[in-house]
C-alpha cells in the first residue's frame, strides 16, 4: 500500500488552531505530513530575522503536534525566491500526493493570500486538501480559550488525583491484613 504524503507549506503566521485541525485530519487519514517552512529571501536583514524566527516556531510547533497526534512528520526548512516554483519542485522531489491549504473565514492561514492564490491557480500535479476554519469573533475566541483552559485544568486535576490515590489492594479472606484490623 502506498504511503499518503501531504505537503504542508508555511511562509508566515504560526496558527496552532490550524495545526490542530491539520494534524487531526492527517491522523484520521494516516497521512505523513511533509512540513515545508519556505523562507522567502527578503529585502532587509530585519525581515530575514523575522522569517527565521517564524520558521523555527513553525517547525517546533509541527514537531510538538506530531508527538501529540502520533502523526509522522518530515520537517524541512527551505530557502527560496519563489514559493510556487519551489512547491512544484517539492511535490515531485518529496513525492507528495497532496498540498494542504488552510483558510480561516476569508483569510489564508500559514501562507499569504497571494501565495495561496498562486497555489490554487497553478498546476502543481497534486491534489489539494483544503481545511476551512470558521472565523473566530471575540465571543468565539473567549469560548475557545475558556474551553482550552478548563480542559487543561481538568487534565491536571486528573493527573493529580491519580498520583494522590493510593493503590487498591484486594484483601483475601483469612489473610493477615484482615486479622490486623480486628
Amino acid at each position: 500500500m502506498k504511503e499518503t504524503r501531504w505537503l504542508l507549506p508555511f511562509t508566515f503566521g504560526v496558527n496552532m488552531r490550524a495545526l490542530d485541525h491539520v494534524f487531526r485530519l492527517a491522523e484520521h487519514c494516516e497521512a505523513t505530513l511533509v512540513a515545508a517552512s519556505l523562507i522567502v529571501l527578503p529585502d532587509t536583514h530585519e525581515l530575514l530575522s523575522a522569517h527565521l524566527q517564524q520558521s523555527k516556531a513553525f517547525l517546533e510547533a509541527v514537531q510538538w503536534k506530531a508527538t501529540q497526534y502520533r502523526v509522522l512528520v518530515e520537517p524541512h526548512e527551505i530557502w527560496t525566491s519563489g514559493v510556487q516554483a519551489r512547491m512544484k519542485r517539492l511535490v515531485l522531489d518529496l513525492q507528495c500526493d497532496s498540498i494542504v491549504l488552510v483558510t480561516e473565514g476569508q483569510d489564508a492561514v500559514l501562507l499569504s493570500a497571494h501565495e495561496m492564490e498562486d497555489v490554487l491557480m497553478g498546476c502543481l500535479q497534486a491534489s489539494l486538501v483544503l481545511v476551512r476554519l470558521q472565523a473566530l469573533n471575540k465571543g468565539t475566541i473567549m469560548a475557545y480559550l475558556c474551553t482550552s483552559f478548563f480542559s487543561w485544568i481538568h487534565k491536571l486535576w486528573e493527573r493529580h488525583c491519580v498520583a494522590e490515590t493510593p493503590p487498591v489492594v484486594p484483601i483475601q479472606p483469612g489473610s493477615e491484613r484482615e486479622n490486623v484490623s480486628g
